[in-house]
């Protein structure tokens, strides 16, 4: 789990949606790897908020009885991404996609600023 607080994996970065999958195969655990995508970054996931939702301390290690905080630092504050997902859905337009269907409906676009600007998984950390 990277500072903004998504997934982010080696090949694709924060850019993973999970789901679910039913199997009756057992399945062998592969263990953790040695990734810290946050290493050594300049925090863009976190400047580039337009909420704020990492700018002040929310839970503690002591509140949380946990050391492994939202954010890594207990700094994430989801209400304000809610609030902002909230508005995303709000002021959604509706759109012509005669791809999907004949008549316009609402796209919804949601910020995802912190997904954006994360450069783990991009080409750019390659080189």
């Amino acid at each position: 789990i990277g500072r903004n607080n998504l997934l982010v994996t080696p090949e694709f970065g924060p850019r993973v949606r999970l789901r679910a999958m039913l199997i009756s195969e057992a399945l062998p655990p592969d263990g953790p790897i040695a990734y810290d995508p946050c290493s050594g970054c300049a925090e863009y996931c976190i400047r580039g908020c337009p909420q704020k939702a990492f700018s002040e301390v929310i839970y503690t290690p002591e509140e949380m009885r946990m050391d492994t905080l939202p954010a890594r630092r207990g700094d994430y504050f989801r209400q304000a991404c809610s609030l902002e997902m909230k508005r995303n859905e709000d002021t959604a337009v509706p759109e012509l996609m005669p791809e999907i269907c004949d008549h316009p409906e609402k796209i919804i676009k949601y910020c995802r600023n912190c997904e954006f600007l994360c450069p783990a998984g991009s080409k750019e950390e390659e080189t």
